[in-house]
């Protein structure tokens, strides 16, 4: 058997940290063992990937060179030293040179692996490509421009050419990967993203005792709180719907950067009644579960795992038409595509709500989803044949 090592940045909130801790615990189910190393050991997934992974130690110095400002006492004084020495070599030289002396320092103590994984694109790519082994893969969780922004195209071809397959979780994240780096497009394959039906539901059905779900519509949405997201666009949309006098909560579920500006658009909204911001959780299930629809507003996505997730529990979904958004709603049968506005989702919104009948059927058309891992998995392990 193949020594094989996954490698992430960490493991928080997000659906390449979810697809991770699918895909884990799939090979396990299916025999296949696997070593997992996470830059920095922290978010809310990587207790249980530990489970189903051997799970390799922190590299301190790697760990303490990236990790958020609020967690640096988490690494002694060394790790203070470290983040230190390294904010005055960004400052007399090259930033990405620094960081990859860090990434190459920490590779060296990684080896006798015959497959490489870099799980999530940015920086477990970058860290990836100086481990040795006889096979390197990249997988892509987004859309190509959207993750590339800060980089050259020859910066790009020099990453990825590093790596002998590209896998992209979605029809259109493969066509634009291809397209914005044809010199690779060959070793560029799909891959969908992996997901545990069994676990979803088991944990759709632990107790939820902090919300009070007492009203008639109820609306939720999972995701970091990021601009590509558009939660302000989604609170547009709600205020919208107070003033066509439907009675609804909307629960958001995700931390992120937005959530000081998304608070004040909701208090200036007044809508503090209707919107409520939850944070965080680890298991998100119960609420989605409970929810009549989940919405999803973002300008983006490559295969939102929420989407699929929400159909396995029975619900259906209203999404903005992002190119891949066909992929995983079936329109008018299990969801809605609507317009990437305000309007366009206020419209969708109150056609959902105000038409039992087409609720009704949009309802039982969740129900009829399934999600076969089979073919992932067999896609998976003949990749990594030699």
């Amino acid at each position: 058997m193949s020594r094989i090592l996954f490698v992430a940045q960490r493991l928080g909130l997000g659906g390449s940290a979810s697809s991770l801790l699918n895909m884990l615990e799939l090979l396990e189910q299916s025999g296949c063992k696997v070593d997992l190393f996470i830059m920095e050991h922290s978010g809310m997934y990587l207790e249980q990937a530990s489970r189903c992974a051997n799970l390799l130690p922190e590299a301190w110095r790697l760990a303490s060179s990236m990790c958020e400002p609020s967690t640096i006492k988490r690494y002694g004084l060394r790790g203070l030293v470290n983040r230190s020495l390294l904010s005055i070599k960004c400052k007399i030289s090259d930033k990405k040179q620094a960081r990859e002396l860090i990434y190459q320092k920490t590779a060296e103590n990684i080896d006798g692996y015959d497959v490489v994984i870099a799980y999530q694109e940015g920086a477990a790519t970058n860290f990836a490509r100086y481990i040795r082994a006889k096979k390197k893969i990249a997988w892509v969780h987004t859309i190509y421009e959207r993750f590339t922004q800060n980089s050259t195209h020859e910066e790009m071809h020099s990453l990825y050419s590093e790596y002998e397959k590209i896998v992209c979780v979605a029809p259109a994240a493969v066509a634009a990967f291809q397209r914005g780096l044809p010199e690779v497009a060959d070793r560029v394959c799909l891959i969908p993203n992996p997901l545990n039906s069994k676990r979803i539901i088991a944990m759709s059905k632990q107790p939820q005792d902090d919300i009070a779900f007492d009203v008639e519509n109820v609306i939720v949405s999972v995701g970091r709180l990021s601009k590509e997201k558009q939660y302000d666009m989604a609170i547009r949309a709600a205020e919208k719907l107070q003033t066509a006098g439907i009675s609804y909560k909307w629960y958001i579920i995700g931390d992120g950067a937005e959530k000081s500006n998304l608070d004040l658009l909701i208090k200036e909204k007044k809508l503090e009644n209707r919107v409520i911001l939850l944070g965080a959780r680890n298991n998100p299930y119960p609420i989605v579960s409970r929810a009549d629809v989940l919405v999803i507003s973002s300008l983006y996505e490559a295969q939102p795992m929420v989407a699929n997730e929400a159909l396995i529990l029975d619900v259906p979904v209203i999404t903005t038409n992002y190119p891949s958004a066909m992929t995983l709603v079936q329109c008018g049968h299990n969801g809605i595509i609507c317009d990437m506005s305000e309007e366009g989702l206020h419209f969708a919104l109150k056609q959902f709500f105000l038409d039992a009948g087409y609720q009704k059927r949009l309802k039982e058309g969740a129900k009829d989803f399934t999600y076969d891992n089979t073919d992932i998995i067999k896609a998976f392990l003949n990749m990594i044949k030699f």
